[in-house]
């Protein structure tokens, strides 16, 4: 999609955030997400890291495509499923008003990727912390807390 297609104002991006949530019955919004990248399960490269509030309709695009509703929760992306974010994100992108650095992360983890498979040992990972009060749940989790300093 081109530069100027898509919801250039702010009540165009809100509109359609609110209408991708309303497909999502029971969807909260989290506290801090991230998607990051990890080779062969070394530490996670976090490409685009959020936190209090900020980016929400990255959030919403990861959530419509993994399922995700609530809570911490740790997915593992394929490529279809990041080629789906990245198609819901990028129409947020002709808005102005706003810088879109997770829409530019992961249009540039996507061009690192050669083909249309991901290489070997590479995962790409998405976390959500539903509440900085949550239990750890994984390892990712807990590299995501610390990028943030949650404790």
């Amino acid at each position: 999609m081109g530069p100027m297609q898509g919801y250039e104002t702010v009540a165009q991006l809100q509109t359609a955030k609110a209408a991708l949530i309303a497909e999502m019955p029971g969807w909260v919004p989290p506290a801090a997400y991230a998607l990051g990248v990890s080779v062969n399960g070394s530490k996670i490269d976090w490409r685009a890291t959020n936190h209090r509030g900020i980016h929400g309709f990255p959030a919403v695009a990861l959530s419509k495509v993994l399922g995700y509703r609530d809570g911490s929760a740790t997915y593992r992306l394929d490529l279809d499923a990041f080629d789906s974010a990245i198609d819901i994100l990028e129409p947020a992108g002709a808005c102005k008003h706003y810088e879109h650095p997770n829409l530019w992360a992961w249009q540039a983890l996507r061009a690192e990727i050669p083909h249309d498979q991901l290489p070997d040992g590479l995962e790409i990972l998405v976390v959500f912390i539903g509440d900085e009060t949550d239990q750890v749940i994984d390892d990712t989790n807990r590299q995501l807390r610390a990028q943030l300093g949650i404790d």
